[in-house]
């Protein structure tokens, strides 16, 4: 109560009111003690002091030392003048009168420093409890003070909105009936906490599993702490309960452990990541910091990535100098614009040297305006490595497939889906198609011949897996067009499908070349064929044209019969004629006539002359020739020939179109290897071509490869031998040449003959001059396997007044000579006998007499029987069936020279043109 009004008194009256209290107390006092006499009332005076007590108690020092001087001042006076009215007391000091005043004004000086201190001391508590009160009532954690028996004294304001329950429900009450704390392992017993902190005599903390339990039964994580508080004697007086609501602590520390997992996860996972995880922030002022790399940043960068965590200028500072453009421009954009980066550069490593790497990160703005990073980067050395080695291999197969003109191929055997490189769209004429290419397209441009009957559906078709080769033949705007395709086909081993893939390459030429190939072939083996059949041909001409002579020795010339033996005679000169002419098909080359260098310009003039006579004339002859022509390897015949047959051909191709004209067009050309490809037949050098064009109606497709075949014709029946070509075919090849021929169907037809300005001639004899025939007979060993030729020739040589010994075999022939070598002044002998050939039975002769003359005869001798000859020792080769007027001129020579000539062939009289 005291407390309550000393409280109100301080609180609502001004501070002066102690000293007017003071002065009211002091009057009060003194008023009584003035109406009695000093004597009287001297041990009153003592009660003074209560005034002054009373006012140094309420006021403090200054309301007791005002009331002091109020009291001592008055008795001064007082005791003064009662000392001299009353006797027996003595005047003047040091009387008790006089010191009263004194004593007395000391005593009140002192109890008001006593008081003062007093209050002092207790205002100084007071101050120091209320601002510990208006601590713990302003505090954020809520404050609970108990007794020792547990009921609560004290709680602040922040408890009562923890507890949510007003104070007075709650001063006086048990903690445990108030604060309700459980553990979250055990719900069913409350902490007793003040208990533990009795029992334990110590503070007691909670703060892991507890939560406290609200009256409207929430539950909330709270820490608590309780410690004891003791007197001087060490007894327990109180207990201060701290409690502090950790809901969202328990929140941060639930996440921090589980950004530990996470951080333990995400390690690990970095740990295997191929590349470095980084987190690293660009500052407005330019400061860059790496906050955070994984373990691979050292292992690719070779730095430490804790020495880039406050300024990472260094890390940035290892770009290669000629990326550093490229990299601030894609970093300034992405930070522009918040995009993600994905960049791929060189750095410079201490280590490892120049490597490539690839950067990719997220840009995140911060509120000072700072860019954060996260992103990843990974060494792509390697992979750069073996994308410029598979770059490199690409460009190297692009090169081949190019350098071959080889188009790639890829499809899909189960989808039957076809994809085409550009090339290989060319090749097959679908570089124009725009929509996905499918096995129809291909099958839209094969030639009808080509295209294979269906076997049964597209599901049931079997390919078979591993190398694949095949032809296809196309038909492109009418043309035809051959493409050879090589690659392998394989199983998917993921999806099971069957795919394609390889290579297509236009054959077409190659197809051409080697069909020229084979035709020659088979002229060749026709050539071969006809000179065997010229050669046994050639003896029954000899035969028959001889006798035919004879006959018309033995004949006088009246007699009537002499007409049927010339008839024979020319009869015989006919077939020798076709005869040449096979063989010259089946040789390319006159066989008795030198090949040598002609002047083409008088041939020219010589064929066209006969050629205008002979042709209808309804055909013109256009003739295009340059003033200066190069000589030819070839003979005058030769050109002649060639020329005469194209001319006829020409001519005939026009008249069977009403008319028309005939080019002729000569020019030089220069063959390089390049164009070898145009004809296999003509090889790289110097030529002088001619060119025979007609206005006809062209040669039909279908019989263009056998134009050159012997004894093929479209012409009527009577209209041609079909010798022609063939011997213009085999003159053309005989002379290292050959013979072209451009066809278009409708407009004519346009033959090339490429005649050789330079070439080694073949060895060939020069013809020997005739001289006068001598009388001087010589002894002839004779030697041929056609007993007709035997009897012709015997009696031939005879007539000219030789001695002949004859023998139809080889063998017997050779054992004679062997028998008598010095018997015979010259040996003829027949080419192909069997047994021994002619060669062979020279070579077997003339080792044992080297000097002796040897003449060989044959229908059919090529270049490699005359160089044969000419090593074995052989002085002539005459062709059939000339033999009997060759033979003698040969003898006159021999009768007329001492020493043989060279081998050589007896030229003989030109072929016919067909």
């Amino acid at each position: 109560m005291w407390q309550r009004f000393k409280r109100w008194l301080q609180s609502e009256w001004p501070r002066w009111w102690p000293y007017v209290f003071a002065i009211a107390i002091t009057e009060m006092v003194f008023c009584l003690f003035i109406e009695q006499s000093a004597a009287r009332y001297v041990p009153v005076g003592l009660g003074l002091l209560f005034a002054v007590v009373l006012s140094a108690y309420v006021g403090g020092f200054w309301p007791g030392l005002l009331s002091t001087l109020i009291i001592a001042a008055p008795l001064k006076f007082i005791f003064d003048r009662q000392a001299i009215s009353v006797p027996g007391i003595p005047l003047g000091p040091p009387s008790l009168l006089f010191w009263f005043p004194i004593v007395f004004g000391l005593m009140g000086a002192m109890i008001s420093a006593f008081f003062e201190a007093l209050h002092r001391s207790r205002r100084a508590s007071n101050a120091a409890r209320s601002e510990v009160t208006a601590i713990l009532a302003n505090i954020s954690e809520a404050i609970v003070t108990t007794d020792a028996l547990g009921r609560i004294q004290y709680v602040n304001r922040a408890a009562t909105l923890l507890l949510r329950r007003d104070l007075p429900d709650i001063v006086g009450q048990p903690f445990e009936s108030v604060v309700k704390i459980f553990d979250t392992t055990d719900t069913a017993h409350a902490v007793p906490l003040v208990e533990q902190v009795r029992s334990s005599g110590h503070t007691v903390h909670l703060g892991n599993h507890q939560v406290l339990v609200q009256d409207d039964g929430t539950h909330l994580a709270i820490e608590a702490t309780a410690a004891p508080v003791r007197d001087l004697g060490g007894q327990l007086v109180s207990v201060v309960m701290t409690l502090r609501e950790c809901t969202e602590q328990r929140q941060v520390e639930t996440m921090l452990r589980e950004r530990l997992v996470l951080q333990s996860r995400f390690g690990r996972i970095a740990a295997v990541v191929p590349g470095a995880i980084y987190e690293y922030r660009m500052g407005v002022d330019g400061r860059v910091q790496l906050l955070y790399a994984s373990q691979a940043f050292e292992e690719i960068l070779g730095f430490d990535p804790r020495l880039f965590a406050d300024d990472a200028s260094a890390w940035t500072a290892g770009v290669y100098p000629g990326d550093i453009a490229k990299v601030n421009e894609a970093i300034a954009a992405a930070m522009l614009a918040l995009t993600p980066i994905n960049i791929e550069h060189r750095v410079i490593t201490p280590h490892r040297g120049l490597r490539w790497v690839v950067v990719s990160g997220v840009p995140l703005r911060e509120a000072d305006g700072s860019t954060l990073w996260h992103g990843i980067f990974m060494d792509v050395t390697e992979r750069k490595r073996a994308e410029e080695r598979l770059r490199t291999s690409q460009l190297q197969l692009r090169a081949a497939l190019d350098a071959g003109a080889m188009g790639v191929i890829t499809h899909n055997l189960d989808a039957r889906s076809v994809e085409l490189d550009p090339l290989a769209r060319r090749l097959w004429g679908l570089d124009k198609v725009t929509e996905p290419l499918t096995y129809d397209h291909l099958t839209s441009v094969l030639h009808p011949d080509h295209l294979e009957p269906p076997t049964g559906s597209a599901e049931q078709t079997q390919f078979p897996t591993g190398l694949f080769s095949r032809e296809y033949r196309l038909l492109l705007d009418g043309k035809e067009r051959w493409l050879a395709g090589r690659g392998r086909v394989y199983r998917d081993e993921v999806t099971g499908t069957l795919f394609g893939a390889g290579v297509f390459m236009d054959v077409t030429q190659q197809r051409h070349i080697e069909a020229q190939r084979l035709h020659s072939q088979k002229l060749e083996a026709l050539g071969v064929l006809a000179g065997g059949i010229a050669h046994d041909f050639n003896n029954l001409l000899l035969a028959i044209s001889g006798n035919a002579k004879l006959l018309l020795a033995d004949l006088p010339e009246g007699d009537p019969t002499r007409a049927s033996a010339v008839e024979i005679d020319k009869a015989a000169s006919r077939a020798a004629e076709l005869v040449r002419r096979i063989l010259s098909f089946s040789s390319g080359q006159e066989p008795s006539q030198t090949e040598k260098s002609v002047a083409l310009r008088p041939v020219l003039d010589e064929a066209l002359g006969l050629a205008r006579a002979v042709l209808p004339t309804t055909v013109a002859i256009n003739v295009s020739i340059p003033e200066t022509l190069p000589e030819i390897l070839a003979s005058g015949g030769q050109v002649h020939q060639a020329l005469i047959n194209l001319l006829t051909n020409a001519a005939d191709a026009a008249v069977a179109v009403g008319g028309g004209a005939i080019t002729l067009e000569v020019v030089e050309v220069d063959v390089r290897e390049a164009l070898h490809h145009l004809s296999q037949e003509v090889k790289p050098g110097q030529y002088v071509c001619i060119t025979v064009t007609d206005a006809g109606k062209g040669i039909d497709p279908a019989v263009l490869p056998r134009i050159f075949d012997p004894f093929f014709t479209t012409k009527a029946s009577g209209r041609g031998t079909g010798l022609g070509l063939a011997i213009v075919h085999g003159i053309m090849k005989s002379i290292d040449g050959a013979v072209t021929v451009l066809n278009t169907p409708g407009h004519g037809v346009a033959f090339t003959l490429y005649f050789p300005t330079q070439q080694a001639a073949a060895m060939a004899a020069t013809p020997v001059a005739v001289p006068a025939a001598q009388s001087r007979s010589m002894r002839i060993l004779y030697v041929d396997d056609e007993e007709s030729l035997i009897f012709l020739m015997t009696r031939t040589l005879e007539r000219m007044g030789h001695r002949v010994t004859a023998y139809l075999s080889p063998a017997v022939a050779l054992e004679k000579f062997m028998a008598n070598a010095d018997a015979f002044d010259l040996v003829v002998s027949d080419m192909s006998m069997p047994g021994l050939s002619g060669i062979e039975l020279a070579e077997r002769m003339l080792a044992v007499r080297p000097q002796l003359p040897f003449i060989i005869t044959s229908g059919f001798v090529d270049a490699a029987d005359v160089e044969r000859a000419h090593a074995v020792g052989v002085r002539q080769m005459i062709i059939k069936p000339n033999t009997v007027d060759e033979l003698s001129v040969v003898l006159a020579t021999f009768l007329g020279e001492q020493d043989a000539p060279v081998v050589s062939a007896i030229p003989a009289s030109p072929a016919r043109a067909d």
